[in-house]
């Protein structure tokens, strides 16, 4: 929204653009059944940088690249933290109606049920042939979405649909 540009979530914590990784994002979370201790949210975005390291040139980019413009940092961390604001009062169950309508979707089906086709809408793999790096080891086939409890749904190319639930997703180099 800030840069005025549309972009895609990769499976499941990367923001791309044009197939490019812009923005990378990691959460830790401590719970128990009944409430949440904590949660801890790290967002890394490229902004200004014009040059990559060769090895993720061809499949990084930033918004200075994609915009054309040099964009104040201080600017883009004034947006996020006013998100983020949002989204922690919304955590509180407090004022944020967006965040609070889907997390009461979310808690009365138990599951990812009533977001699955808006969260489908921005897959950047959806119907893409993807390379799966598993722990168990590297195969491809299509990406069909997820399932409601967020894995990822790969169809191979026997046709079996897997659930992937750890590992990399990719659909460079294919």
């Amino acid at each position: 929204e800030f840069a005025g540009i549309k972009t895609q979530i990769k499976w499941p914590n990367d923001i791309v653009y044009q197939g490019k990784k812009l923005c990378g994002i990691l959460t830790e979370m401590s719970a128990d059944m009944d409430q949440i201790h904590y949660v801890i949210v790290g967002i890394g975005i490229n902004v200004q940088m014009t040059d990559f390291p060769k090895e993720i040139q061809n499949t990084a980019t930033s918004l200075k690249l994609v915009t054309g413009k040099t964009l104040l940092r201080n600017e883009l961390l004034a947006n996020v933290n006013k998100t983020a604001a949002r989204v922690f009062q919304a955590l509180r169950i407090e004022v944020n109606q967006e965040f609070e309508v889907l997390y009461e979707q979310f808690v009365s089906a138990e599951s990812l049920k009533n977001l699955k086709a808006e969260y489908e809408s921005r897959l950047a793999n959806k119907d893409n042939r993807v390379n799966v790096l598993a722990p168990s080891g590297a195969w491809q086939g299509i990406c069909l979405g997820i399932k409601e409890d967020g894995a990822l749904l790969v169809q191979r190319e026997d046709g079996k649909v897997e659930e992937v639930i750890a590992g990399e997703v990719s659909v460079r180099g294919i």
